[in-house]
């Protein structure tokens, strides 16, 4: 399992990306990046909360494969 908190990404192609891990996401600053969060499903779990993603080309970006296990909630997605 993975936890990524307090942290800052900008300036990338991706902000923040997973995908066969399961992970936490939580209280980070995501912008001006291409996308914010990509998130591929292949069957891990996430929780991604308490972010402030904003000013990205596309902010979140989520591709599910296998049972939907992505939660992304209480987030501040603006001006993407």
């Amino acid at each position: 399992k993975a936890l990524i908190t307090n942290s800052v990404f900008r300036n990338n192609v991706d902000g923040v990306r997973f995908s066969t891990v399961n992970i936490v996401v939580r209280g980070n600053a995501i912008y001006n990046n291409r996308h914010g969060l990509r998130y591929e499903e292949r069957r891990s779990k996430a929780l991604v909360t308490e972010n402030d993603i904003r000013r990205n080309k596309v902010g979140v970006f989520v591709v599910t494969r296998s049972e939907d296990q992505a939660r992304i909630v209480r987030n501040n997605i603006v001006e993407n």
